[in-house]
């Protein structure tokens, strides 16, 4: 035997097409969470598949760890918000690509956290949620050890690698694969799956927080793409809390400039305050923020979002925002937060 043909012998290309097809964004999910959105523009539908498709994936990896770690996790932050609360309200997402979860054991450091997360990759192969693509798996866990210098040391920063159409690396750049006939099988595997030869790998960041208790609620409902979810997520009128206590605890008139796209971000996912309950938030901010006058917590979002209106309009323009920017204008969008949250200390 030559060494060419050992070299491709040492791939696994034994690829279940059926079990992998299920791993891959179908367009007909993308079109209709179009139609679910009310976008009818067929211009508007072709530019925003790319950012559907990474968003498809972000709540697939919700649904798969919802499956395998049931009520040891919380799901929480901007995608539970954006892609299944304000929808269910009639109100457009902005796109956001990250999952995070809290971790609801009792654990003393991220060694214990991982250990656990990373056994889990074994369950994802066991179920069909994960996949072998000569040699390297796809659709696992991986803890991003770069990343986790720079976070908390109750965050665990992890990637999930998944076959996209749209948005990422050239799959046998990822894959690391240099024989030539290994790249043009796996290409015609993905031809008949997807319709595209030159498929790519993308990664969804997921991060898990522990040692965090926060007021928890179930979620049984449906997301934006019409899977539904089973699962214990944040409060939302926690989370809304949640949002707003970095603007006041370690809010600084120079720093405004600088945070200026988080403060975008903020006032967009402070929309769903609209249809939670105002007492409940009220009290979680007196309580958060004891000894804190209100007042003071309306007048630095004033400062952060005037700011946000008279010098945010390049972020508001950019493709996360898509959405949102066909029905409100960022003004519209400011002053709605605004008073949402005077409606919320004045409650």
């Amino acid at each position: 035997m030559t060494s060419y043909n050992r070299k491709l012998r040492d791939y696994n290309l034994e690829i279940d097409e059926e079990a992998l097809a299920k791993l891959i964004a179908p367009v007909d999910d993308l079109e209709r969470a179009l139609d679910r959105l009310g976008v009818w523009d067929e211009r508007s539908r072709r530019e925003l598949l790319p950012q559907l498709e990474r968003a498809w994936h972000v709540m697939r990896v919700a649904r798969v760890i919802e499956k395998v770690f049931g009520e040891n996790v919380r799901l929480a932050g901007g995608s539970v918000v954006n892609y299944i609360i304000l929808p269910s309200h009639n109100e457009m997402p902005r796109f956001t690509y990250d999952l995070d979860l809290g971790w609801r054991r009792p654990a003393r450091s991220k060694s214990e956290v991982l250990e656990e997360v990373m056994s889990a990759n074994a369950r994802f192969m066991e179920i069909g949620e994960a996949v072998k693509i000569a040699n390297r798996n796809l659709y696992i866990l991986k803890h991003d050890v770069g990343r986790d210098r720079a976070l908390l040391p109750f965050v665990i920063p992890l990637r999930y690698p998944v076959l996209m159409r749209y948005t990422g690396r050239p799959f046998h750049e990822y894959l690391e694969i240099r024989e030539y006939e290994v790249i043009r099988k796996l290409r015609r595997v993905f031809k008949n799956i997807t319709g595209y030869t030159n498929i790519l790998v993308d990664e969804v960041l997921v991060e898990i927080s522990f040692g965090l208790e926060y007021p928890e609620t179930l979620l049984d409902t449906h997301d934006v793409f019409g899977y539904r979810h089973n699962a214990i997520i944040t409060e939302p009128e926690f989370h809304v809390i949640l949002k707003l206590k970095p603007v006041v605890e370690r809010w600084r008139e120079e720093d405004i400039l600088k945070y200026l796209h988080e403060y975008l971000k903020l006032a967009l996912d402070l929309r769903m305050a609209r249809y939670l309950d105002k007492r409940k938030m009220k009290g979680y901010l007196e309580r958060e923020l004891r000894g804190v006058n209100l007042g003071e917590v309306t007048w630095r979002l004033e400062r952060s979002l005037g700011a946000v209106k008279e010098m945010g309009s390049n972020y508001y323009r950019g493709a996360s925002y898509t959405l949102i920017r066909a029905r409100k204008s960022l003004d519209e969008i400011i002053e709605d937060t605004l008073a949402i949250v005077k409606n919320i200390i004045g409650g």
